[in-house]
């Protein structure tokens, strides 16, 4: 479906809730892919005419695609690449946001759990940052995502600072002639 807005046109494609929010904290509303090229060649391409022979393969489960998306798109996109995608590239695009949405979850809470927070309150700041309520994106499905596939690895920092200005102050100390080689094979041990 297209609206027109003066020069500019809105394409409007079914996406899962947290896509459309995340897309739309980032890109405004309706959506401006235009600030980000990489993202608006993308789009692009899955706007160009293909064919359409493998569309019933990509259900696009009204369940799932609850949301409603719309991108600004120019006249110049309009009537050179279209307005129109397919199911099968509508599925192209969500899974490129998906997997992004995704990866940035867990990055952001794997190294706020890495720095000692505890999970809960790191899915907590990562659904207020992108603004993700309970009905977009719920918490347990953010847990079981991050620990399916997140990477929780907790750092010592206390033990690692510890060890590394050790290591330091034997190696100046071994550079400078005063150790023997005892301290040393200790400061080779702890390396």
């Amino acid at each position: 479906m297209t609206k027109s807005l003066s020069n500019r046109y809105i394409i409007s494609i079914p996406v899962k809730p947290y896509v459309k929010q995340y897309l739309e904290f980032n890109y405004g509303n309706p959506i401006d892919l235009t600030i980000n090229k990489p993202t608006y060649n993308f789009f692009v391409f899955l706007c160009m005419p293909e064919n359409n022979n493998y569309d019933e393969i990509y259900d696009l489960n009204p369940n799932k695609y609850s949301s409603k998306l719309d991108i600004v798109v120019s006249d110049h996109h309009f009537y050179h690449y279209g307005w129109q995608l397919s199911n099968r590239n509508i599925f192209f695009f969500g899974r490129h946001f998906e997997s992004l949405i995704k990866l940035t979850m867990r990055v952001y809470i794997g190294t706020h759990t890495s720095l000692g927070f505890p999970l809960n309150k790191s899915i907590t700041k990562f659904k207020n940052l992108f603004s993700f309520t309970e009905e977009i994106w719920s918490y347990e499905s953010i847990k079981k995502d991050f620990y399916r596939n997140g990477n929780p690895h907790i750092i010592d920092f206390e033990t690692d600072i510890y060890n590394k200005v050790q290591q330091t102050i034997l190696q100046n100390l071994n550079n400078m002639g005063y150790l023997t080689n005892i301290p040393t094979l200790f400061y080779e041990k702890i390396k």
